[in-house]
């Protein structure tokens, strides 16, 4: 998962389409991208998420996903969307590399894919306000405000002889709470760590295994006006107090991005901030992101047009469609694989 410094697990590739089409971004020729266009046969959704090669929607409070098969966890890919079972009431959903997890009406977590124990939805957690997926974990915020993780924090799924329980693979099904961490108002899980935005304004962000094993975290300096955060990769960003985004890699810089402005935008219709990602809908009605001070457009058009909600590779219109751009080299815009 990156959004500023480098292309990340969960971040858009700078040279598809939509935002190769300000000028000078030129795909790489051995990549083939494909230029934006409806996910056929979805129901009309409610929101989306994506994984560097999968995609998820929820659609009449269930879900739906196509694209890698690690998503799946029965060893296919899938350029169609299929409906997963067992999922109702889905009011909010997080996808990564090895699986999804789900947040139902019912404050209720659940969680499928190869990371995550299979292709049949588990319940991993309760009494959840938000979940977040990351690289081969995942956390939940509380509604007490708190927030606990879960999952494979060490990249190796399997304990060693001779390892001290300090050196061991945390147990994946056993969520823990991040310790002396409260009034949790946003929660994003990037790919080694996390980060938490409290009522007070402030950020704090934690490596997944230093946090569970030692207690360690890092508050962003600088920074007390956070509404909501977006973490990819090792970077992460916050949407603060006046549609102003703030950005900082490795948990311990803060970067604040060159405003919209300077992309020629008189004037914002708003910003999206999705759980791996983030971007602008300008008054022109184009999207917008900026990574290194640098801005790139995407074309207008009916296929971008009233976006509701926006991910890695994929957005949600207004009207329920979900479109899908870029690389496809699973299936993950919704068509026939190439690559």
């Amino acid at each position: 998962m990156n959004l500023l410094l480098r292309v990340g697990l969960l971040s858009l590739l700078s040279a598809s389409p939509v935002w190769a089409q300000a000028g000078d971004l030129v795909a790489p020729p051995e990549m083939r991208y494909l230029a934006p266009a409806p996910v056929e046969g979805l129901p009309s959704a409610s929101s989306v998420a994506t994984g560097t090669s999968t995609s998820c929607a929820i659609a009449g409070g269930e879900v739906w996903c196509w694209g890698e098969k690690a998503i799946f966890g029965d060893g296919v890919d899938r350029d169609r969307p299929q409906k997963l079972r067992g999922l109702r009431g889905v009011t909010q959903l997080s996808v990564g590399d090895d699986g999804g997890c789900t947040l139902d009406d019912k404050g209720q977590v659940w969680c499928w894919g190869h990371g995550f124990g299979g292709p049949v939805p588990r319940k991993r957690f309760a009494g959840a306000r938000k979940v977040s997926v990351g690289a081969h974990f995942a956390c939940a915020s509380t509604r007490e405000g708190r927030v606990a993780c879960w999952g494979n924090h060490s990249d190796g799924p399997i304990a060693k002889r001779g390892q001290t329980p300090a050196e061991q693979p945390l147990d994946s099904a056993r969520p823990q709470l991040v310790p002396e961490l409260d009034h949790v108002v946003d929660l994003a899980a990037g790919e080694r760590h996390a980060c938490a935005a409290r009522t007070e304004g402030d950020v704090v962000c934690w490596a997944v295994t230093a946090v569970t094993r030692s207690g360690e975290r890092f508050r962003v300096p600088e920074l007390g006006d956070a509404l909501s955060v977006s973490t990819a990769g090792q970077e992460a960003c916050a949407l603060r107090r006046g549609n102003q985004v703030s950005c900082w890699s490795n948990e311990t810089e803060d970067r604040r991005l060159v405003g919209l402005d300077a992309c020629g935008a008189v004037e914002t219709k708003t910003v999206l901030f999705s759980d791996h990602d983030w971007g602008a809908v300008l008054s022109s009605g184009e999207l917008a992101r900026v990574r290194n001070g640098r801005c790139t457009h995407g074309k207008r058009g009916a296929a971008l047009a009233e976006v509701r909600e926006l991910s890695s590779h994929c957005l949600l219109r207004k009207d329920g469609a979900v479109v899908c751009w870029g690389a496809n080299s699973h299936g993950e815009l919704g068509r026939p694989a190439t690559r």
